[in-house]
């Protein structure tokens, strides 16, 4: 991960992940809400894939939206009473996210936050070393790439 956004809106904390990395990763998400005992919701806003969703994990996975490129993924779980009157179907779009992460009372465009703490994740020595027993040999070849004879 790079560069997260990090700003606190009417008592939750909003982390920005740009790469939707732990956006997905719902083992980690379940963790998260298991060892803080609280609430933990992920929402997805990615238009060039036409990718939306979002979901709730309160110790277990109680419900999950995922649409992208005109496709249905994962549908999970009763809908929330927030999402009343919004289109958590083939015309969800920005509007739906957003509006649902404000029925649940989470400012996810920073419109209320008074500040912003932006974290960046460094490749450097300490990183260099939990991941040198990841590392493969790097294959040195003799002739050009382009030689094919």
């Amino acid at each position: 991960m790079a560069i997260w956004g990090i700003y606190l809106s009417n008592g939750f904390t909003i982390i920005n992940d740009p790469e939707s990395v732990n956006t997905l990763d719902e083992e980690a998400l379940l963790k998260l809400s298991a060892k803080l005992d609280a609430v933990v919701y992920t929402f997805i806003i990615q238009t060039t894939s036409a990718s939306f969703g979002f979901a709730k994990y309160e110790t277990t996975k109680q419900r999950n939206f995922f649409y992208s490129d005109n496709e249905e993924i994962e549908n999970f779980g009763t809908p929330l009473k927030e999402e009343n009157g919004l289109n958590f179907n083939q015309s969800v779009f920005i509007d739906d996210i957003l509006n649902v992460a404000a029925n649940l009372g989470i400012d996810l465009e920073g419109n209320n936050a008074n500040s912003f703490a932006v974290k960046h994740f460094a490749y450097n020595d300490e990183m260099k070393q939990k991941l040198a027993p990841f590392k493969q040999p790097i294959q040195l070849y003799k002739k050009p790439w382009w030689k094919i004879w």
